[in-house]
């Protein structure tokens, strides 16, 4: 989704934490036969669209607690 960097590991762990359902969003697949390789597995965690289980997509945007930015954390 347009709100998760996929280029920062920090974002990309919260989208995989908070949007996805390992029974419909993780995809395995078993190796080739004859090949030496490993099985592969993909995961959507993008928000779900309107109209599936949770899909009100508001639900999935990041909450940012009042005054979060103005804290100095360093």
């Amino acid at each position: 989704d347009e709100d998760v960097n996929i280029y920062d590991p920090v974002e990309v762990e919260w989208a995989i934490s908070t949007r996805v359902e390992p029974g419909r969003d993780v995809i395995i697949i078993p190796p080739a036969n004859g090949l030496p390789t490993l099985g592969q597995w993909g995961v959507d965690a993008t928000a779900p669209l309107t109209g599936e289980p949770f899909g009100e997509r508001w639900l999935y945007k990041k909450a940012l607690p009042p005054g979060v930015n103005e804290v100095d954390y360093v």
